[in-house]
Formats: C-alpha cells, structure tokens, sequence
C-alpha cells in the first residue's frame, strides 16, 4: 500500500481462498487460473491496461491477461518493512 501511495495511483487486487491449495509444479492450477480471471476482470474494467506487478517472485507467472487486454508494463520488489 505504501508503494502505491508513494506513486500517487494504482489498484490493489488482493484476492484470498482460504481453501485453495498452493500448487508447486510449473502449471497453473485451475484455481489460479480462476483467480487471475477475476482480478483481471476488476482491473480491466477499472480501464487499466498496462500494469506493472509488485512481486518478490524472481520469475512471476502470470498467465491469461491479454484475454483481457492487460499487459505486465514491468516488475517492482515489494519492500521488506
């Protein structure tokens, strides 16, 4: 929230299933493939287009969201506070 805030805009997508299961292997899992459909749903019809991801993941995978007309513009790290 505070790198947002420091950049004077942005969304926040913070999607939470409790019963999804984290899914270790190189694919996306049925349930994360449902989840970035619906963030991206938010965020496209918040009239976003290019996005940068704030991640400390070294590789994010992202998948589907030029369904959507989204696009990931580049990567920020989430800062350790």
């Amino acid at each position: 929230m505070r790198t947002i805030a420091a950049e004077g805009r942005g969304a926040l997508v913070l999607l939470r299933d409790t019963h999804m299961k984290l899914v270790m292997e190189d694919s996306a899992s049925p349930q994360s493939l449902r989840q970035y459909g619906l963030g991206a749903q938010i965020l496209s019809s918040l009239g976003l287009s290019k996005l940068i991801l704030l991640t400390n993941s070294p590789s994010p995978k992202v998948v589907g969201l030029e369904g959507y007309g989204l696009s990931i513009a580049g990567t920020r790290s989430i800062p350790k506070d």
